[in-house]
């Protein structure tokens, strides 16, 4: 690998240490989970699990996009001074708030 190859592989992995992503559910998955149906944007508080090195979950406030009988889609802000994001998640990590 040339040296400009290896620091970029560097800086990549570096970012990806510091920068969790959410981990959603499979799309294949959600399709499993029954008829989907537009959420009304209903306050939530959602479990959504996140990848550093690990997947972690983290609890988050965030709003209903959709759901099916068995998931939600949640949109949040998973961290500060970022974009909301939408994942989706197992209807049972998801509660009213």
């Amino acid at each position: 690998m040339t040296r400009r190859g290896q620091n970029d592989l560097d800086r990549m992995i570096a970012r990806w240490e510091r920068e969790p992503s959410p981990v959603s559910l499979p799309q294949t998955t959600v399709d499993q989970t029954g008829t989907r149906h537009d959420g009304d944007g209903t306050r939530v508080r959602a479990l959504i699990p996140m990848e550093t090195r690990y997947v972690e979950s983290i609890d988050v406030e965030g709003e209903v996009i959709a759901w099916t009988p068995r998931a939600v889609l949640v949109r949040a802000v998973l961290a500060p001074g970022k974009a909301p994001q939408n994942v989706w998640v197992w209807a049972s990590a998801v509660k009213r708030v």
